[in-house]
């Protein structure tokens, strides 16, 4: 059985930088889950059933429990990949509002904000 390498990339839309996480379709992530919410709320009414009425949709949540960065085989350190994944969340100059990129993995493409990020260090000896 052949090891089978895949992508996902997350891209800045509205500025230079991106940052692409290789890996193993065996291995990880093990779930990519999606969030989808329409808003509705009752009408008032004095008599009878309060019919629902339309607000707006919530943005797409997309969760990923764990992605990698390894660069054992090569030597090579990932602070720059680290930098970059926290430069996609710096919000955009004069505007105050999050920068927003495009998540690609598989065949799936979304427009996202990146929410939040948790770093875990591993080191090997």
């Amino acid at each position: 059985m052949s090891l089978q390498l895949g992508k996902f990339a997350l891209v800045a839309l509205d500025r230079p930088g991106a940052v692409v996480f290789q890996y193993a379709f065996e291995h990880f992530p093990r779930q990519i889950g999606v969030n989808s919410r329409a808003n509705w709320s009752p009408q008032t009414r004095t008599i009878g059933s309060q019919p629902l009425f339309y607000n707006n949709r919530a943005p797409l949540r997309i969760t990923i429990d764990e992605l990698w960065l390894d660069k054992t085989e090569t030597n090579e350190s990932i602070r720059p990949d680290i930098s970059a994944l926290l430069a996609l969340q710096v919000e955009r100059l004069n505007e105050g509002t999050p920068p927003v990129l495009l998540a690609i993995w598989g065949e799936n493409q979304e427009r996202v904000v990146l929410e939040e990020i948790n770093i875990e260090e591993q080191f090997f000896m």
